[in-house]
């Protein structure tokens, strides 16, 4: 997922990204510029780097909250994690169309 400017208000919420392979960033990668967005309650797993920060001009890391995330697979147990695996994606009416 990349983000690029200033964007008040955005919430990067309930993603299942996992096993990009070598040669991607992987995760939630915040480029330069990219302010006023939250990350939270995401599932980011077996990737090159879950979370990227470009925080050269600005301080993304100052201005984007970063909270609740996982970063393996849910396990046995781990109600949150599974909740958001389950539920990312499409809507369930659009979810036959990936086949």
């Amino acid at each position: 997922m990349y983000t690029l400017g200033r964007q008040p208000g955005t919430i990067v919420l309930g993603n299942h990204i996992h096993d990009t392979g070598p040669g991607y960033p992987g995760g939630v990668y915040l480029d330069e510029g990219s302010a006023d967005i939250e990350v939270t309650g995401n599932l980011i797993y077996r990737v090159p780097l879950a979370l990227n920060f470009n925080n050269r001009k600005q301080n993304c890391i100052a201005t984007c909250p970063v909270h609740d995330n996982y970063s393996t697979p849910p396990a046995a147990g781990e109600d949150a994690a599974a909740k958001i695996a389950a539920e990312a994606g499409l809507e369930p009416p659009y979810r036959g169309l990936l086949k």
